[in-house]
């Protein structure tokens, strides 16, 4: 055993502690550090600079003999080798600082009999090359807090936000608690188990004399804020989880993507946060308005907290989220009043009037994105849903959140969701009639009911018959059945196109599922979102398809070991992308986008819904970012009566440009100089100065063909 255990030196200890390699970083556009990556991590402290208190509570909880043995105590041991041999498995260590260190610096975790004599070991001969006070400062350098805070500057920090030369008594015996076992006493996740365990240690700091006894009561009663600090990884996690991910596929392994890398990446902070919110808020609304139950106690529901206040354990939420126990004083067609448990008066926003709720009941509440109003809490949350968002010149992810709780499930669905997209696929079908050279958006089409006859695999003759949200409205312009999503007329424009404009048309937008029937029109293929954006990045980017871009380069010692430059590929020319373009802002201003027209700016777009309502979609672009939205259920159950994109997408949309629009600016599309601006009926596809008639976009090429033409000098949007 002996000659398995290296000779080591003072010289050898400290060289082992300065090699600990630097965290690997990740860096946002904004040059920010977004995510740390490391195995272990160290922030150096002096003995001196540690209070005396502070030592002392380490000692009653970890090693309260550890001034006076050499390396071991072997009454813990004794008591150790008793527990374990009764268990039958190694249960207790019975370490000492000096072993914890020792096992910290050369040895595994395991727990096995050999590595307990090895620690055994290299903690005597540590004792032998240092003095205590530093084998203690480079033990509470070196231990792991727990919540992303290695060494006891870092948990002073993180969970008090204090100097470590600030901590007070009771303080320093919570830290002290939890070296044990960072998890089981996590002053956060499990704060009865963490007051516990601190009352133990001041309890043992009284008996062996280390505090008065004014001073273990002063510190039972004292009011500690602790904080629940979130890591920088885990504030922006779907994003950062897929730059891990990436990194390993580039570096090779999960170990080695830890020591060193800058990653520089494209993601924009406030992009994420308002992502975040946007959909949290989207998917809270969607489980309430489809039929959840509305939650009636905060214990029922896991808010994000602040901080908790011991000893009380009183709760501390953050304020955007905080949650109101309200009573209902009154319900009619106007809406929905209530009281909160504070007195203050106030609505349930507008979209949950339709609710059935009885005068004199409580629920659970909280502002909404709009302040005038409150909206209901659900009891669970078991709709999901993503958000990606793109930056048209150069590709750019700003910002995705894959999900609408990472601690549930690490699926990021914004990447790795291929779901069926429904109407959303629409605006290719309708560049595949434009290309054709049959169609201009004032073309009139049959919106009637059609049926298509085919065999099954058992040899049956079968019937397909699209059917439309709303009712059949005769005849259309294709610019009108695309911003109503009308699905009669959307089959009978792809059949006479031909399905193999259609086929090609979908493989120039990359687009590599089989074309084989016209139920394709539809959206019966599967994309995820992110693939949904690069190809919609096409249209506003006149005519070129971006390639997503998440990590811009990898660096390490200043040598650049990975660099991703923007890509693009032409697939359209500039005037049908903006003929297209054209009529998806139609979408946003006559139809099923129109709740997105309250924000103000240009914008295009397109909803989407799948059959029996299981997927929710809504893309929507401005000149510079696309954003895609979708919401569903992991097990493809319908999501509800109130699960269509307009109903359900398009809020999401809503909800995040309302914030990060101030941000971007208002710009307008680009009009290519081929094109030309005519007011048209669009139901009868004439130019019309009726009041029901709208502009629509034409190249010169392919102007409705009509003796008459408006003059429209259309300077934007």
């Amino acid at each position: 055993m002996k000659e398995e255990v290296k000779n080591i030196t003072r010289e050898e200890i400290f060289r082992t502690i300065y090699e600990i390699k630097p965290p690997t970083i990740f860096l946002s556009r904004n040059k920010n550090i977004s995510a740390e990556l490391f195995d272990r991590y160290k922030e150096d402290i002096e003995f001196k600079d540690i209070p005396r208190h502070v030592v002392d509570a380490f000692l009653a909880a970890e090693d309260e003999d550890f001034f006076k043995h050499k390396g071991i105590d072997l009454s813990s041991i004794l008591r150790a080798i008793v527990r374990n041999i009764l268990e039958g498995k190694i249960v207790q260590g019975g370490s000492t600082i000096s072993q914890q260190l020792a096992r910290n610096l050369f040895l595994t975790r395991e727990r096995t009999i050999q590595r307990k004599i090895k620690e055994i070991i290299y903690a005597m001969k540590i004792e032998k090359e240092l003095t205590k006070e530093e084998i203690f400062s480079l033990y509470v350098s070196l231990i792991y807090f727990g919540n992303g805070s290695w060494g006891i500057k870092s948990a002073a920090r993180n969970f008090f936000g204090k100097d470590v030369k600030d901590l007070t008594i009771a303080e320093s015996a919570l830290l002290a608690s939890l070296p044990k076992s960072p998890v089981y006493y996590s002053p956060i996740n499990y704060p009865e188990k963490a007051r516990a365990r601190q009352l133990w240690v001041l309890k043992r700091m009284l008996e062996l004399g280390s505090i008065s006894f004014d001073d273990y009561r002063k510190a039972v009663d004292e009011k500690i804020r602790v904080r629940a600090w979130e890591s920088k990884f885990h504030k922006y996690f779907w994003f950062n989880e897929h730059i891990r991910r990436e990194l390993v596929n580039l570096i090779g392994n999960e170990q080695d993507i830890k020591s060193g890398f800058v990653v520089k990446t494209t993601l924009d902070e406030e992009c994420y946060k308002y992502a975040d919110e946007a959909l949290k808020y989207g998917i809270e609304r969607a489980e309430i308005l489809n039929g959840q139950n509305i939650a009636k106690s905060a214990e029922d529901i896991k808010f994000k907290i602040k901080e908790i206040i011991f000893p009380e354990m009183h709760k501390i939420y953050e304020e955007e989220k905080k949650p109101s126990i309200a009573r209902v004083i009154e319900t009619s067609a106007s809406g929905i009043k209530i009281v909160l448990d504070s007195g203050e008066k106030g609505n349930i926003h507008p979209d949950f009037s339709n609710i059935k709720l009885k005068v004199g009941s409580e629920i659970l509440v909280k502002p909404c994105p709009d302040p005038k109003f409150f909206c209901p809490i659900p009891e669970k949350i078991e709709i999901e849903g993503a958000i990606i968002v793109l930056d048209v010149k150069t590709g750019d992810v700003l910002c995705t959140v894959g999900g609408y709780d990472w601690k549930k499930s690490q699926f990021i669905r914004s990447i790795q969701a291929k779901r069926q997209i429904g109407s959303t696929i629409k605006p290719i079908v309708y560049t595949a009639a434009i290309l054709s050279g049959l169609y201009n958006p004032a073309t009139v089409v049959k919106d009637t009911p059609i049926v298509f006859e085919y065999e099954s695999e058992e040899g049956e003759t079968k019937e397909w018959k699209p059917k439309n949200i709303e009712s059949f409205s005769g005849w259309v312009t294709l610019q009108e059945a695309l911003a109503k999503s009308i699905n009669a007329a959307t089959v009978r424009v792809a059949e006479d196109v031909g399905i193999g404009k259609i086929r090609e048309t979908f493989k120039s937008f990359g687009i590599g599922a089989p074309v084989e029937d016209l139920t394709v029109v539809l959206g019966s293929i599967s994309l995820s979102p992110l693939e949904v954006s690069e190809i919609f990045s096409t249209f506003p980017n006149n005519g070129k398809k971006k390639k997503a871009r998440f990590i811009i380069s990898v660096e390490r010692n200043g040598d650049v070991l990975y660099l991703q430059e923007p890509e693009e590929n032409q697939v359209i020319t500039h005037d049908i992308s903006f003929v297209m373009t054209w009529m998806m802002r139609n979408v946003v201003l006559h139809g099923t986008g129109a709740r997105a027209k309250a924000l103000g700016i240009p914008i295009a777009g397109k909803t989407g819904t799948t059959n029996d309502l299981r997927d929710a979609w809504f893309v929507g672009f401005t000149p510079n970012i696309i954003v895609v939205v979708w919401l569903g259920r992991d097990d493809f159950k319908p999501i509800g009566n109130y699960g269509s994109g307009p109903k359900i997408a398009v809020p999401v949309f809503v909800e995040f440009m309302r914030k990060y629009m101030n941000k971007i600016g208002k710009p307008d599309f680009d009009i290519p100089e081929n094109i030309e601006f005519l007011k048209i009926d669009p139901l009868t596809g004439e130019i019309s100065n009726d009041p029901r008639a709208y502009l629509m976009a034409f190249t010169r090429e392919n102007l409705p063909t009509h003796d008459e033409k408006m003059n429209k000098d259309f300077t934007g949007f």
